[in-house]
């Protein structure tokens, strides 16, 4: 269902006349072909009686040409897209009747490349000739969004200002960097540029493309690579550098490995991170997550030690790094490998035994601490103590067991449906008793501010609908996935350092430096 209404919303945008044709009833074109979404489209529509946006914009196109004009107006200044639907650039047409607007567009060629194709539609068309002889295939083949905006933008009957072509009278400064080259062969049409020799080409570092086995090997070489071009041009600030990505979120999780934590000031490279999830924001957001899959993992001994080592979670439960270090050494002496106990083991295919569970391990901690050192010989119920559990470290035994408690009560109540509302009260009982934000990191209170928000809309949705269904854990997951991993729409961006974001348009404007992640 979210799918379809993200798919509706898209028609909403762009394609308005396949809406209002479905709701006519009119089965022709693309109608046959999607009949099922035309059914469904009317069946929304009468249930939801109000108008919506397709309708609302057939009567601004009819409104629009019935207003006055008015000189005393202001001009209306369209700029920074990189394309707009078709029923904008319709309004902004009518609107010009009655006032002036003047419309942007920054193109990337001083030529006329409306018509130009990319080389496998001269292929399969069988067009030999404009396939050997195709103008600027990097253009054709990546400037397809820029194209069709021009097009339509040609399609209004606008008039065009041609201070944009002044610089065909303009005197042609030399290019000798290879992306200088490129750039200007792109801005005249030209398919080809003049080749620089082997000596000019190894000094020039102006467009570099490396190859690399991993998205690490990609960030140790993009990181020698910047501290390179920041040592040869002095007066270069990494506020000038920005680091795109088809999908940042990819590198996100590599990226302090090699560059270090992002926010801070020190160092040579400091970044801050755009374009990434909700989840990805803190490791706060990411440990959670994680534990939305919990029910169906079998839960490790390196899982729960990440967990217990997340500065919230050791805040919550009162473990010092002492104490961290004392349970990894005990849950290593007492050989807990996975499992809380021995009925979750069978649930997932191993015998129903605790042995090198939680619960087996925990009990011999308890025992050893009980009874202290003992000989080898000397068992507790059949059971072998760990030793040494003694000293102020014992006290994380109350921690621990508060954390593997937790943990059953959440797979437990997983495992069957439960209302809406429920999930989400428990979901915060859960977080209450896992995750405290130290009052003075904003960074940390932000995110488990975001987080109650989640978990709260699950009720409020519910609430607004007027139903409280049960539902399946796989679906509440999936909720909160969804709303985790969607990139927020407000993002600091040039808030100082370099700049790691994903590919929109336009981001590359204001910076220097422009590396691509991701290539392949």
């Amino acid at each position: 269902a979210d799918r379809l209404a993200g798919l509706y919303s898209q028609y909403l945008v762009y394609r308005r006349d396949w809406l209002l044709r479905w709701e006519r009833d009119e089965r022709s074109g693309f109608a046959v072909a999607g009949h099922w979404q035309g059914e469904l489209w009317r069946r929304i529509v009468l249930d939801i009686g109000q108008g919506h946006r397709a309708q609302r914009m057939n009567d601004l196109l009819a409104a629009l040409p019935r207003m006055s004009a008015d000189p005393d107006q202001p001009a209306l200044h369209v700029f920074g897209h990189s394309h707009l639907p078709r029923d904008i650039l319709l309004a902004l047409r009518q609107l010009a009747r009655s006032r002036l607007v003047n419309i942007y567009f920054p193109d990337p060629c001083r030529e006329l490349w409306e018509d130009l194709r990319q080389q496998r539609t001269h292929y399969l068309a069988g067009d030999e000739g404009p396939f050997l002889q195709l103008a600027q295939p990097l253009l054709a083949s990546l400037g397809r969004l820029g194209q069709h905006h021009a097009l339509l933008l040609n399609s209004l009957d606008a008039h065009d200002d041609d201070r944009d072509l002044r610089d065909r009278e303009a005197r042609e400064q030399p290019h000798d960097g290879l992306l200088q080259r490129l750039q200007n062969a792109i801005r005249t049409l030209q398919p080809t540029w003049s080749a620089q020799s082997d000596e000019a080409l190894l000094a020039d570092d102006s467009l570099r493309i490396h190859a690399c086995h991993t998205r690490l090997r990609e960030l140790e070489v993009l990181k020698d690579v910047l501290l390179d071009q920041l040592a040869r041009h002095r007066d270069l600030q990494p506020r000038q550098i920005v680091v795109m990505a088809p999908n940042m979120a990819a590198y996100a999780p590599l990226i302090p490995a090699v560059f270090g934590q992002a926010g801070r000031s020190g160092g040579l490279l400091p970044y801050h991170l755009a374009d990434v999830s909700l989840g990805r924001t803190h490791p706060l957001l990411t440990a959670f997550m994680q534990l939305l899959d919990l029910p169906g993992e079998r839960i490790s001994r390196s899982q729960v030690l990440a967990l217990l080592g997340l500065p919230a979670v050791m805040r919550r439960l009162g473990l010092d790094e002492s104490q961290l270090a004392a349970i990894e050494r005990w849950l290593v002496r007492s050989q807990v490998a996975w499992g809380l106990d021995g009925p979750m083991k069978a649930d997932f295919g191993a015998a129903p035994v605790a042995d090198n569970s939680f619960a087996f391990g925990f009990d011999r901690m308890a025992s050893g601490f009980l009874l202290g050192q003992v000989p080898p010989e000397q068992l507790l119920d059949g059971m072998l103590p760990a030793a040494p559990v003694a000293g102020p470290d014992a006290q994380a035994l109350g921690p621990l067991w508060a954390l593997l408690e937790l943990l059953a009560d959440w797979r437990a109540q997983c495992a069957h449906p439960r209302r809406l509302s429920e999930w989400s009260w428990s979901l915060q009982d859960w977080i209450e008793r896992l995750f405290q934000a130290d009052w003075q990191d904003d960074e940390e209170q932000s995110a488990l501010a975001a987080l109650d928000r989640a978990v709260m809309a699950l009720r409020v949705e519910s609430e607004q609908a007027g139903c409280d269904p049960e539902v399946e854990w796989p679906v509440v997951q999936q909720a909160l996935l969804q709303s985790l991993e969607t990139v927020p729409e407000r993002q600091a961006f040039l808030a100082g350092g370099m700049t790691f974001c994903g590919m929109v348009p336009q981001r590359a404007i204001p910076f220097e430096v422009v590396a691509l992640l991701g290539l392949n």
